[in-house]
């Protein structure tokens, strides 16, 4: 839903020149500047919503991460 959302929006957005008066310009403002940055805020938006409803995966998350950094928090 969210990329629906996002390609509308790039699309609208480059369309009705809202970024410049050449389409590509408002493409490319759209696209990788603003669609981007929202795209990662949603991101970042989801992972906590789903760390805060599953604690769990934190502990998953601090398992992988110690055992990338060298430790066997895997197993405990």
């Amino acid at each position: 839903v969210l990329n629906l959302i996002r390609n509308a929006t790039v699309a609208i957005a480059s369309s009705e020149l809202w970024f410049s008066p050449n389409p590509l310009e408002s493409f490319y403002m759209a696209h990788t500047v603003y669609a981007k940055i929202g795209s990662t805020l949603a991101l970042v938006a989801l992972a906590y919503i789903l760390i805060r409803l599953l604690p769990e995966v934190l502990d998953m998350l601090e398992g992988v991460i110690g055992a990338l950094r060298g430790g066997n928090k895997l197993i405990d």
